[in-house]
């Protein structure tokens, strides 16, 4: 049941990253390959009704999505980001967050990151070396790969 919500996580923010294909793009991050067009998580949930947290920048149109989900239920915003922090177009709130990326090796993951200074999400994410998103077909690759895995 955990990959199937790993499943649907990365599902909806595939269809999220397609739908905002037509915005127009800001300055991207420099240095940040890390950190963008890869799937973040706080933790992988135990059961399908256990919430967790989702983070995704793509480099594309330098557009970034949080999202807290259960396997049934879930909440996302999305954001722009450039030199200028991160901006919340529904609410046209700003943040100019903080992130700290290192390699390591907690419950099972490749790269741990902290987050200061954002209002929205958690403050630490987790991801994987294979956990990539550059389009809607890697997405979807990636959701038939956990899929297959589980």
């Amino acid at each position: 049941m955990k990959k199937l919500l790993v499943v649907v996580a990365i599902a909806v923010i595939g269809v999220a990253a397609w739908r905002v294909r037509s915005h127009k793009s800001v300055d991207t991050l420099d240095g940040k390959s890390v950190l963008v067009d890869r799937l973040w998580l706080d933790h992988i949930p135990s059961h399908e009704r256990e919430p967790f947290n989702i983070l995704a920048l793509f480099s594309e149109h330098s557009v970034g999505v949080f999202q807290k989900l259960t396997a049934y239920t879930g909440r996302y915003e999305m954001f722009q980001y450039g030199n200028g922090g991160w901006k919340y177009p529904q609410t046209r709130e700003t943040d100019s967050p903080t992130i700290r990326i290192r390699r390591c090796d907690d419950n099972g993951m490749d790269f741990c990151m902290d987050i200061t200074g954002n209002s929205r999400g958690v403050h630490r994410y987790y991801s994987r070396k294979d956990w990539v998103i550059k389009s809607l077909a890697d997405e979807q690759a990636l959701a038939a790969q956990l899929d297959a895995a589980r």
